[in-house]
C-alpha cells in the first residue's frame, strides 16, 4: 500500500542556492511559496519514495517563458516550458518523475531562464508502506493558515510541530517515573505514620487499664497496711478486755478482810 506525502517549499528538507525570494499568498498552499528569477538557481529536496511531483505557480506572463530543467539522482529527467499565460495559475503541476526505485533519491530543479519568476509551491512524493524511509512532514514558519488538501492520503502534517511533539513525549517520561515514585514514597510514609500512631495509641490505652486497677501498684501496699493496722487493733483490743476481764476475777476471789473483832470491854 502506498501513500502521497506532501512537503511544503518552507520545509528544511529544500535547500535552496541561488537568489529564492520566500513569499507570502493566500492561494498557495500552506500561504508560502519561493521565487527565482536567476538563471543558475537551484532547490534540492531528498527524499525516500517511488516518485515525486513538483506544483508551483504559474504567474501573468504574457510575453516571456520560463524554461526550468529536473534531475534525479544526477539524471536528467525533464524539462518545463511556461506557456505565455495572461492570469495567475496556483498550484500547477510543473514536473512528474517516473517510478523511482523504493529507496533515497535527490531531486534538483535548475532555473534556466533569467526572468521572469519561477515560483515553487511544494512538491509530493510517494511512499510505500513497507519501505524503511522515515516520512518528511510538511512545515511553514511564515503562514497563520493552514489550506485544505488536495487528497485523502496526503500528510498535512507540520513537521516542526512532529518534532516538538517528539521532545514532549520524551520530556514527559522521566515525569511519569518521577510522579510514581513520589507517589509510592508518600504512601510508605503514610503507612509507617499510621502503624506508629497506632502502637501509641495502644501503650497509652494500657497506661489507662494499668490507672484504673486497684490490685496493682501502691493500692496493692496501701489496701496491705490498711488490714495489718485493723488487725493490731483488733488484738490490743481483745488483749484489753482480757486483762480488764483477768482483774474483774482477781478481785472477786479475793476474801474480804474481817471487819475488826468487836472489844469486850
Amino acid at each position: 500500500m502506498s501513500s502521497v506525502v506532501r512537503v511544503d517549499d518552507n520545509d528544511p528538507a529544500f535547500v535552496y542556492s541561488g537568489n529564492w525570494q520566500p513569499t507570502q499568498g493566500t492561494n498557495e498552499f500552506m500561504g508560502t511559496a519561493h521565487g527565482a528569477r536567476t538563471a543558475g538557481d537551484t532547490a534540492s529536496f531528498t527524499f525516500s519514495g517511488t516518485s515525486i511531483a513538483v506544483f508551483g505557480t504559474i504567474g501573468n506572463n504574457p510575453d516571456n517563458v520560463i524554461i526550468s530543467s529536473y534531475t534525479i539522482d544526477g539524471n536528467p529527467s525533464g524539462s518545463f516550458f511556461q506557456p505565455r499565460n495572461e492570469s495567475t495559475s496556483y498550484r500547477q503541476q510543473i514536473f512528474r518523475s517516473g517510478d523511482l526505485t523504493p529507496d533515497t533519491h535527490t531531486l534538483v530543479i535548475t532555473l534556466n531562464s533569467p526572468y521572469p519568476w519561477y515560483w515553487l509551491d511544494y512538491v509530493e512524493y510517494t511512499v510505500i508502506a513497507s519501505s524503511p524511509a522515515v516520512s518528511i512532514f510538511l512545515t511553514s514558519g511564515l503562514s497563520s493558515s493552514t489550506p485544505s488538501s488536495t487528497s485523502d492520503n496526503i500528510s498535512n502534517t507540520d513537521s516542526s510541530n512532529t518534532v516538538s511533539s517528539s521532545n514532549t513525549s520524551i520530556r514527559r517520561s522521566p515525569a511519569g517515573i518521577i510522579a510514581g515514585s513520589v507517589t509510592a514514597s508518600v504512601f510508605i510514609i503514610l503507612l509507617l505514620l499510621l502503624l506508629l500512631w497506632s502502637r501509641q495509641r495502644q501503650k497509652k490505652n494500657d497506661s489507662t487499664l494499668n490507672d484504673l486497677d486497684p490490685f496493682t501498684g501502691t493500692d496493692v501496699i496501701g489496701a496491705s497496711m490498711l488490714s495489718v493496722r485493723i488487725r493490731k487493733s483488733n488484738l490490743n483490743a481483745s488483749a484489753q478486755v482480757d486483762i480488764e476481764a483477768t482483774r474483774s476475777s482477781q478481785t472477786a476471789e479475793e476474801p474480804g478482810i474481817p471487819p475488826p473483832p468487836y472489844m469486850i470491854h
